[in-house]
């Protein structure tokens, strides 16, 4: 059975998983909704994109990638630091 620090660690990590791969689908809206609009598809993306213009989509879209890009940095990190603890134990 696994210790309770470990339980904890592989929870941290699912529970992280989960909300980068979540954070990482809305990045993709954003994105796909911006491409959507320049060549003319409408899409439910409208509803939730509608109101704003060609520069404020495409910064949100750019905004996005941007931190999707910082997420996924810091999660690699973290899972090299969680492999080197468990390597010196």
């Amino acid at each position: 059975m696994p210790s309770p620090q470990e339980s904890n660690d592989i929870m941290v990590r699912f529970i992280r998983a989960v909300l980068l791969a979540l954070f990482a689908l809305v990045a993709l809206a954003i994105t796909v909704a911006m491409f959507w609009r320049d060549i003319g598809i409408s899409s439910f993306f409208d509803v939730w994109f509608g109101e704003l213009s060609e520069s404020q989509l495409t910064a949100l879209a750019g905004g996005a990638d941007l931190a999707l890009w910082g997420a996924v940095r810091m999660t690699r990190r973290s899972e090299t630091r969680y492999r080197q603890r468990s390597s010196s134990r």
